[in-house]
């Protein structure tokens, strides 16, 4: 069941289409800094795991270009 819940969250995360804030970009790259890994920051933004790559790219904190996603859901850069 629990699975099942983490599915339909991954498959419609809520702020889908959203514009990002100042204030969400910040968090975003603070919790980017400290370790946090990209699948919870797309759970944290409930965005997502591309969304947050691309909003990362945009800010200048990681180049998406050449980079493949590991089976959960984790940016894998090569």
């Amino acid at each position: 069941m629990a699975q099942m819940a983490s599915q339909s969250w991954r498959d419609n995360p809520s702020n889908v289409g959203l514009a990002w804030s100042s204030d969400e970009d910040e968090a975003l790259a603070g919790e980017f800094d400290s370790g946090k890994r990209i699948s919870q920051l797309a759970q944290i933004h409930k965005r997502s795991v591309r969304a947050i790559e691309l909003r990362l790219e945009k800010l200048g904190m990681m180049q998406c270009s050449g980079e493949t996603e590991g089976s959960s859901g984790d940016t894998i850069l090569n």
